[in-house]
């Protein structure tokens, strides 16, 4: 039980690790205000004595590096703007309005990247666990892990719509039997939710482009060598360049900047300022369970005042849209 979260202070040349129970769902608007109250609310808790507390991708489900140095932010975290890229553009958008002179990264891969970042291999974060579900077709309306598949052969590109998250990209090509009896159209028009993912195959050149909405660690070497003999790449978050491979008409939700900024803004209008709380303690107290991890105890309130956030916000808003990109 828990939204755990690594966060890293890097000044003078030197990193400091820090934890967090609860607070990777909301990283996003925590770190929102810019790197004053970003390092503060960090800093609200001791740090890892010896920098050895790192969680693994498994149990990390947010991350931050805090560069006072070369003044660069990476991080992932969240949660509607984990999985839809468009309005984590939109948001990333807003955010820079406070980082000025700053720079604002994604973290695609994950705790690997944070982790990198700070010169630690991937190995030290990556559990070796066989993949367990295969894509399968999507039938009915998008719901989650959905991706836009589409296959070129013999010169000819043909779409379909498979569900599966990164684990299904690791079995490789033994799915593509499976692959090509969904890829049947010549154009795809995607209703409802943005996807979450995108393959494209290309059985005349035999590579993979494949492209993820949330952070994947490890992602690259494990589908190479679930796809052994072909090439393939990993596209990141940048889902048009599966539509660039394509080259066929695909029509995928379109949101006007504007609307998702004004969303975000309304979001966090309602969560600027939180009480750092440990609901496990409280599920316990109602269920008169004795024991509860201690590490749940480890978690923060909200750095800065709301009445000037929401000031801010009343700023950022007369502005709209706001682009950085």
């Amino acid at each position: 039980m828990g939204q755990r979260a690594n966060l890293v202070i890097v000044r003078r040349q030197d990193w400091r690790l820090y934890y967090d129970h609860w607070c990777a769902n909301r990283l996003d608007i925590e770190l929102f205000w810019g790197p004053r109250l970003a390092a503060e609310f960090i800093e609200q808790r001791e740090p890892d004595s010896d920098r050895d507390d790192w969680l693994d991708e498994v149990w990390c489900e947010g991350a931050a590096v805090l560069d006072e140095d070369r003044q660069v932010l990476l991080w992932y975290g969240g949660e509607d703007i984990e999985y839809d890229v468009p309005q984590r553009r939109a948001f990333l958008d807003l955010m820079k309005c406070q980082w000025q002179g700053w720079e604002i990264r994604w973290a695609t891969g994950g705790i690997v990247e944070v982790g990198a970042y700070v010169g630690l291999p991937a190995d030290r974060f990556l559990v070796d666990n066989e993949p367990e579900e295969r894509f399968v077709a999507l039938t009915g309306d998008p719901e989650g892990h959905d991706n836009v598949l589409t296959i070129r052969r013999q010169g000819r590109c043909l779409a379909g719509g498979v569900y599966g998250d990164e684990e299904a990209l690791e079995f490789g090509s033994s799915q593509l039997p499976m692959l090509l009896e969904v890829a049947r159209e010549p154009s795809l028009r995607w209703t409802k939710n943005m996807p979450t993912g995108g393959l494209h195959i290309d059985m005349d050149a035999h590579s993979l482009h494949y492209w993820r909405a949330k952070p994947a660690a490890g992602i690259e070497d494990r589908v190479r060598r679930g796809w052994s003999g072909w090439r393939t790449e990993w596209l990141g978050d940048h889902f048009e360049a599966q539509l660039g491979l394509a080259s066929i008409e695909i029509q995928l939700p379109h949101r006007e900047i504007s609307d998702l900024q004004r969303s975000e803004l309304h979001k966090l209008r309602h969560c600027c300022t939180h009480l750092a709380s440990n609901p496990a303690r409280e599920i316990g107290a109602q269920y008169e369970v004795s024991k509860i991890n201690p590490w749940t105890d480890v978690n923060r309130s909200s750095a800065g005042s709301e009445p000037e956030k929401l000031q801010l916000l009343d700023v950022l808003e007369s502005r709209l849209p706001i682009r950085h990109s």
